[in-house]
């Protein structure tokens, strides 16, 4: 069970940052570089002794506009899959948090791009779900629900697949991922739209909670390799971060 270096499109710990020309960055252990930047300031997110990074609502990670060309040439506008582990440790109900997006939030009457947005519509039950923009007036979207161990009621470690018929894991378990609007199609793109992580790119739907681990994989990966990934992931293990 293994994926090819070159099918990772980005990779991210969220515990390996290092400062370039005074800039702290989010390190990418994948092979495209994709390092996001801290903002400075109150912006930051804070990193915690798990290795994790908390964002108060407030913080966001961006892509330089250096790299947007070129991050925008090798997202996948075909089958693909992701990985996160997160927290969310707010205690309000429901809201609409993203993890990553670089989604255009219907700008101009279409959705372009993609959010992962995972989000607690009572306190008990984690939705997650990838809202991806084909390009087209109605929202696409990939949902699935997990009720997460009494212990940690804000986790989640998840992985979904873009694809004709979605399949994906919540906390180890096989979980009935369906499209809950529209169905898959090309992913089509904005390159104007820089990427974030913790908020939307128009600085909408902040998190409040912790990122623990975000990958984007090409390709629609096997049943066997995403309970394989997941349970790596789930015993603290964060596949393709190491280098």
């Amino acid at each position: 069970m293994s994926v090819s270096p070159q099918d990772v499109v980005f990779a991210y710990d969220f515990s390996r940052i290092e400062t370039v020309g005074g800039v702290r960055y989010l390190w990418d252990y994948g092979p495209n570089g994709f390092h996001f930047a801290f903002p400075g300031g109150a912006a930051d997110p804070t990193p915690q002794l798990d290795g994790s990074l908390s964002f108060d609502g407030g913080d966001s990670l961006a892509l330089p506009a250096a790299s947007l060309a070129r991050f925008y040439t090798q997202m996948p506008t075909g089958q693909w899959t992701a990985f996160v582990s997160t927290a969310l440790i707010t205690s309000a109900v429901g809201g609409s948090p993203r993890l990553f997006s670089c989604w255009n939030s219907t700008g101009g009457g279409v959705n372009k791009g993609f959010t992962i947005q995972i989000n607690r519509p009572t306190e008990t039950i984690i939705r997650g779900m990838f809202i991806i923009g084909h390009g087209a007036a109605g929202t696409d979207y990939i949902v699935g629900s997990v009720t997460p161990p009494t212990s940690m009621p804000g986790h989640c470690v998840a992985c979904w697949t873009n694809e004709t018929t979605p399949r994906g894991l919540h906390e180890q378990a096989a979980n009935a991922f369906s499209w809950g609007a529209g169905a898959y199609g090309t992913t089509v793109y904005d390159a104007a739209i820089v990427p974030r992580i913790g908020m939307d790119p128009a600085g909408t739907n902040p998190l409040t909670g912790r990122g623990g681990m975000l990958a984007l994989i090409r390709g629609a990966l096997s049943s066997a390799d995403l309970a394989f990934y997941s349970r790596l992931i789930a015993e603290g293990t964060k596949p393709w971060c190491v280098r």
